[in-house]
């Protein structure tokens, strides 16, 4: 090859080479990263390049929405399903230990107390002012120790103010305001204003949009028979609201309501008087109270419950919805016509008939008293006057659904001997409910927590049953698996090393859960996180070294033992000696094998010169290759003198 094309050459694997270069430089200092940026494989997320607006969105639209008060937003209105869990009502007064004796009463939920508070008014023996608790499957009555009840009176209204966190009661006979808290009655008719007219036939309501409670409708007993008032009780003072929320759309009677957080104030049914004929002409109207006016619903809605009295009705947060019962229909005329009952429900401007799904229906007849438990999620009726015998129902119904349970461990791996807690949660259901953990292994807890130690290997499945009060089960199950409980051992190689030798250090681990971690301490102040490893002990001695093994389940196994490092001798001349070493061991005996093998090789080069051959005495010796000068011929060999 030329010089020329040799250096034509050498430049291109230069240029070469300082492209690769670059090439490198770029990789290592990212920029590909960002060519590649955009590239997702297959199936991969990617990164959101978008963020949305409220408008966007419906569900953020309607969170927004309703945050102004504003109810769902119009264009992205949210719908909930009716009914879910399967609600049905049950009789459970043969399951009472103990209840009131048959009376009207009137009922609510105490929210600061935590219970269903109610206050017997009537019963056939004759008046009674009798107070009793319902709370986790059972009645008590408190009235010896809730100091000086309400006076006797007929049709008292009460409600749960959240205002003040009490309950506070009119007697419409009576005219007075009562509170109770902490199972105190107290009357505060002399601190709450001007009082509301003497009302028979209306009703009472917590209204938690306004925060205060809402008293409407009913018959003036010593007016009109169609009063239609309003009035609110709020801080612990009655407002008239009569001439700024008037009932405009006709003559009602016999209103009961609801609060309905949904719609954003308090949804009402009563009978209304559409015609002034002879007889009248009935029918069920619904009604919206919100933002301090009333709201005739009834032309908006396709269907609505058959004409009924004296229905129970209560909002169940669980579904979102309010819920009504009616024992029993009449007909336009006012003749009763079926004493059957019904439920139903009102949610987002609708009512849907539930009576086919909800089982056998109450049938307590008139003037019962009802209250919702939102802890539960059930409602409560109680009482009311029948039309046959006994003329005075002393029955406890719940419309409940079942309970919803749920089971969890807290480790999803342990060792055997190690303990792990199984822990459920129940909602909903009649209570009280009855639990029992079905723990796998043949024992068995009746907490909804329990801690429990598994001698038992492989895979266990822990199940959680839960009972209600009428009888309904459900179960909830959560697995684990048991490992063999961890062991260790570890050793080192040699036994007793000796001081700056290599000392291998292993270990063995059996049963536990993975991950192992190790951590060695080594005795000289030296430590390793390695299964396996080697070391140098500098010093002679005894050296204590431990492992403590550590799984994934957090068991730990420690072994200990003692290294025995001796000493391995390196002669030094001794001060004034004269230098000798040993010749058996170290330095001189390397020193004596070494001169026993030159010795050897001494001898034997001897030998082989010893057996070379000599010449014999008188042997002529050659000339040597090239003489040093021309031999000077004898006389008369150089023929003639010259002449």
């Amino acid at each position: 090859m030329r010089s020329s094309d040799r250096g034509a050459g050498m430049a291109t694997w230069r240029t070469i080479g300082m492209a690769l270069a670059i090439t490198c430089v770029v990789l290592i200092s990212g920029g590909w990263a960002g060519s590649l940026s955009g590239f997702h494989p297959p199936g991969a997320a990617r990164p959101v390049s978008h963020v949305s607006s409220p408008a966007d969105d419906p569900a953020q639209a309607a969170r927004a929405s309703l945050a102004r008060g504003a109810g769902p937003a119009a264009l992205h209105p949210m719908t909930l399903p009716v009914s879910p869990g399967g609600y049905s009502w049950s009789n459970i007064t043969g399951a009472l230990s103990a209840a009131p004796s048959g009376r009207l009463t009137s009922m609510t939920w105490d929210a600061s107390d935590g219970y269903v508070l109610l206050f017997g008014w009537e019963s056939l023996s004759g008046f009674e002012r009798d107070t009793w608790t319902y709370s986790n499957g059972n009645w008590t009555n408190i009235s010896g120790q809730v100091g000086t009840p309400p006076p006797l009176t007929q049709g008292p209204l009460m409600s749960f103010d959240p205002s003040t966190q009490k309950v506070a009661l009119f007697a419409p006979y009576n005219n007075t305001t009562w509170t109770y808290h902490a199972d105190v009655w107290t009357n505060v008719t002399g601190t709450s204003g001007v009082q509301p007219a003497p009302l028979a036939f209306a009703s009472f309501v917590s209204d938690t949009t306004d925060n205060e409670a809402v008293l409407f409708g009913g018959s003036d007993l010593f007016g009109s028979p169609f009063a239609s008032q309003t009035w609110a009780y709020k801080n612990g003072t009655w407002k008239n609201l009569t001439s700024t929320a008037p009932f405009q759309f006709g003559r009602i009677y016999l209103p009961t309501g609801s609060d309905d957080p949904a719609d954003h104030g308090i949804l009402a049914q009563a009978i209304s008087i559409w015609k002034n004929t002879s007889p009248y002409n009935y029918r069920e109207t619904t009604f919206l109270f919100s933002g301090g006016s009333w709201t005739n619903l009834t032309p908006s809605i396709s269907t609505e419950p058959p004409v009924g009295e004296f229905v129970a009705i209560g909002w169940l947060p669980s579904i979102s919805a309010v819920v009504l019962e009616q024992p029993f229909f009449i007909n336009s005329t006012g003749s009763i016509v079926d004493t059957a009952g019904d439920t139903w429900e009102y949610s987002h401007g609708a009512w849907t008939n539930r009576t086919g799904v909800t089982g056998t229906q109450p049938n307590p007849g008139q003037l019962t008293s009802s209250a919702v438990d939102p802890v539960d999620g059930t409602m409560v009726i109680f009482g009311g006057l029948r039309f046959g015998s006994p003329g005075v129902y002393p029955a406890t119904w719940l419309l409940s659904a079942p309970p919803s349970v749920t089971a969890s461990v807290s480790k999803s791996s342990i060792d055997a001997g190690q303990s792990v807690t199984v822990t459920g949660s129940v909602s909903g259901g009649a209570s009280p409910t009855l639990v029992r953990w079905n723990l796998g292994d043949g024992s068995n807890s009746t907490t909804l927590s329990a801690s429990h130690v598994y001698s038992k290997t492989g895979l266990i499945t822990a199940t959680l049953t839960a009972t209600d009060l009428v009888g309904r089960v459900v179960s909830a199950s959560a697995s684990l698996w048991v490992n063999p409980a961890l062991g260790a051992s570890a050793n080192s190689t040699p036994n007793t090393p000796g001081n700056g030798s290599w000392v291998a250090f292993a270990s063995q681990v059996t049963g536990g859960t993975a991950p192992w971690t190790y951590a060695w301490t080594l005795g000289d102040g030296s430590t390793s996180a390695a299964p396996s490893f080697g070391h140098v002990y500098a010093r002679a001695g005894n050296y204590s070294v431990a492992l403590n093994v550590t799984d994934g389940a957090g068991a730990m196994k420690t072994v200990a033992f003692v290294v025995d490092v001796h000493v391995v001798a390196v002669p030094h001349p001794a001060s004034g000696s004269s230098g000798s070493v040993s010749l058996t061991s170290g330095t001189g005996l390397y020193l004596l094998l070494g001169l026993l093998i030159l010795l050897v090789l001494v001898v034997v080069l001897a030998a082989l010169l010893a057996r070379r051959p000599r010449s014999p005495p008188g042997t002529l010796q050659p000339y040597p290759t090239t003489p040093s000068s021309s031999p000077t011929p004898p006389p008369g060999a150089a023929g003639p003198p010259p002449s």
